[in-house]
């Protein structure tokens, strides 16, 4: 599989970008009119757009060809195809468990509606693969 890149949904992105935005508007006009929180809320504006904008250029997912790497901001978890033990879909989220004990949880909710469908088949294909390496050989 070539490298492919799953984007977050515009409303995550505009969120992050709007609250840092509005907070450091909001620092701008404390500064006008003679507070001192100019630095506080300016730097809290700052990390919630770094966020954004970390979102908008590396998307939610990257799938290379034996890893599948996870960018929740400002951590991101990369996980090879041979660890992966299983893959369930619970609550609304595809758990994918690797390493025997530690799990990843993708958000369908999160990804952008032309992303939608190749993260679906991503999925299903994974688990088609899983299932195969989990098998017990006779």
């Amino acid at each position: 599989m070539e490298n492919t890149l799953i984007r977050f949904k515009k409303s995550q992105l505009y969120l992050n970008l709007g609250v840092g935005g509005l907070t450091m508007s909001c620092a701008v006009l404390s500064w006008i009119f003679g507070h001192n929180q100019l630095v506080g809320l300016f730097g809290i504006g700052l990390i919630w757009m770094g966020i954004g904008l970390h979102k908008y250029f590396f998307g939610y997912i990257a799938v290379g060809n034996d890893f599948l790497k996870i960018y929740d901001a400002p951590l991101s978890k990369t996980i090879r195809f041979s660890e992966i033990n299983e893959i369930k879909y619970f609550a609304g989220d595809w758990i994918i468990k690797y390493n025997r004990d530690k799990e990843a949880y993708v958000n369908p909710n999160w990804v952008d509606a032309r992303s939608l469908p190749v993260l679906r088949n991503f999925i299903e294909t994974l688990q088609v693969t899983s299932k195969l390496q989990n098998s017990p050989s006779e």
